[in-house]
């Protein structure tokens, strides 16, 4: 009788612990399933953010681009739905179309603005001097706009090319536009042209009061 309630008793422990590891078992399959099917967060280049296209109408999203590399946002981002960002997956090339400058009328994330704007480069020769689409990033917002723009490496690099990227990413160009005019580099100049609708904010500009 004894040794009947002690194989119970060793039964009901076994039935115990199978039903506990039988538990852990499928809790931590659930927990595997349920963070395949949420959505990871963007990589190092990737980020949450509105694009607007030239009928106005915003899109929001995931935008990529490497920004260490500002020469090259200027000229194209990456664009797809935040929903393709599955965990443990990775988005597909082709499902990452590509948004030139002249397909859009800019984008934003984070504390960032793009336009697109045609820019003539008429101290160049060659294509330059015809104009293309870039995206030029917004420095200061207003009735006058101050823009960065950013040279690109030449074609052919002569000593360390990080040095050589390293001084283009230092050293951008200052670009202003007013309302509908011609985007032009920021010079004393362009800008007495710009302010001189206003003769108080020439005036004291011209006395150094700003």
């Amino acid at each position: 009788m004894k040794n009947q309630i002690l194989y119970k008793g060793c039964e009901a422990s076994k039935k115990i612990r199978l039903s506990l590891l039988t538990a852990a078992i499928l809790s931590f399959y659930s927990g595997m399933t349920q963070d395949q099917d949420q959505e990871s967060g963007p990589a190092g280049n990737q980020y949450k953010g509105t694009i607007v296209n030239n009928e106005d109408v915003e899109t929001n999203g995931i935008i990529e681009t490497n920004l260490s590399y500002p020469w090259l946002t200027q000229k194209y981002i990456r664009f797809f739905d935040d929903s393709l960002l599955k965990q443990g997956e990775r988005v597909r090339f082709k499902d990452k179309p590509k948004f030139d400058a002249k397909d859009i009328k800019g984008f934003r994330f984070e504390d960032r603005r793009y336009e697109s704007h045609k820019y003539a480069d008429l101290s160049s020769l060659g294509p330059k001097a015809l104009g293309a689409f870039y995206f030029f990033e917004v420095v200061t917002d207003g009735p006058i706009k101050v823009l960065r723009f950013f040279e690109s490496p030449p074609t052919i690099i002569q000593g360390d090319p990080e040095t050589v990227y390293e001084e283009l990413r230092n050293s951008p160009q200052l670009m202003v536009i007013k309302g509908e005019s011609k985007l032009e580099g920021l010079s004393s100049a362009v800008l007495e042209k710009f302010i001189s609708d206003c003769p108080e904010v020439a005036t004291k500009y011209n006395e150094g009061k700003y």
